[in-house]
């Protein structure tokens, strides 16, 4: 069970930060998801093929903290801690069910608005009305916001259950419980606080980074 948590973890990881890096280069990941709707639609259909895949990829990378919810319990449970790791468990699986479903937006949805807008079928103004209504209640709502809630109780109560059976280095619970808190700080730009867009994108990439770290811990 070990080595199944631990592969799950750090795929996890490498799908929504390896998605991330090839966003950033040939996206002007994250930047761009606050840019001017036109904008985006427009980039989008330069390297769409790409782009597309590489949100799938990030998709993907929810799907699998979902099963890694469901194996780490078992090992937690196993040890005899049944209290934070079924908040840990319900949150992941929260999480990572809406990462998945919400980042398909940018797979299906979106290409296919750039392509009516780009092919004259609706006018930019339709174009950017259409993509605001989706992306303010799919994206910033439900797939950023809401989900970043559930990823922060997700690392928090994983790091407060691995801390209380001594599964691996205490420095990993207590990196977790830090990145938990710094990520629901930054998840407050959703209230309007703007200066907390990017302290919000540094801790969800930390979050990566942690799964990373407990699934090579774990190994």
């Amino acid at each position: 069970m070990n080595i199944v948590v631990g592969v799950l973890s750090i795929l996890s990881a490498f799908c929504i930060a390896g998605s991330m890096i090839g966003l950033m280069f040939s996206f002007g990941y994250p930047k761009i998801i606050r840019e001017n709707p036109i904008i985006i639609l427009k980039r989008m259909q330069n390297k769409k093929t790409m782009i597309s895949l590489l949100f799938y990829l990030f998709g993907i990378g929810g799907f699998m903290v979902v099963q890694a919810s469901i194996a780490l319990r078992f090992i937690e449970q196993s040890k005899g801690e049944f209290i934070w790791s079924n908040f840990a468990y319900i949150n992941g699986i929260i999480y990572g069910v809406l990462l998945f479903v919400g980042i398909l937006r940018y797979t299906k949805t979106f290409p296919m608005l750039s392509n009516q807008m780009i092919n004259k079928q609706i006018t930019e103004k339709e174009a950017g009305q259409l993509y605001k209504v989706l992306n303010t209640y799919i994206g910033e709502t439900m797939t950023e916001h809401v989900a970043f809630v559930f990823l922060s109780f997700m690392i928090f109560c994983n790091s407060m259950s691995l801390l209380s059976i001594n599964y691996v280095a205490n420095w990993i619970g207590l990196l977790g419980i830090i990145i938990a808190i710094g990520l629901f700080i930054g998840n407050l730009e959703f209230l309007g606080i703007k200066k907390l867009f990017i302290v919000n994108r540094v801790f969800s990439s930390l979050s990566a980074f942690w799964l990373l770290l407990l699934g090579i811990c774990i190994i």
